[in-house]
């Protein structure tokens, strides 16, 4: 899974670095130029970055979330565990924190499934090692971005 993974993470920089060249957008956007690779990033308004990401291939379930905190958690590769969640809902997965391309990076995989598809529609805490770390939430406009991804990748 680790080359599998940093290949996936590698796209996604591509795909939102070209992006970023023309305009940056705010809150959630989904990268479908690299089709059938679809990169659903979420964009802080406040700096324009990326910090959060969720990327799947058409037509399969396989989904790699990435989290780009401000600052690095851990000093070097460290395994950890990735959680999404609202009130009783809650999909956790492994996740390896590590510096990629220069930028902090904590990642992992997991599936599309109606849970994680639940959660990215509306709305989710996202924790690492039991830490909660930020809440995303979707405006009216950005539901649509959300809900092509969740429906072009599932199994």
């Amino acid at each position: 899974m680790g080359l599998r993974l940093a290949t996936a993470v590698y796209c996604i920089f591509l795909s939102m670095y070209a992006h970023a060249q023309s305009s940056t957008p705010k809150g959630w956007f989904l990268h479908d130029d690299q089709a059938p690779t679809l990169t659903l990033a979420y964009y802080d308004p406040s700096s324009g970055n990326v910090i959060f990401a969720a990327t799947c291939t058409q037509g399969y379930s396989d989904t790699i979330i990435a989290f780009y905190p401000e600052a690095a958690l851990a000093e070097g590769r460290k395994n950890v565990e990735l959680a999404l969640s609202r009130s009783a809902s809650r999909l956790a997965f492994d996740g390896a924190a590590q510096v990629y391309s220069g930028r902090y990076t904590i990642d992992g995989q997991t599936s599309m499934e109606p849970e994680l598809a639940d959660l990215l529609q509306g709305g989710f805490t996202l924790a690492v090692d039991g830490q909660e770390m930020r809440v995303f939430t979707a405006t009216e406009q950005d539901s649509a971005h959300i809900r092509k991804l969740t429906e072009a990748c599932r199994g």
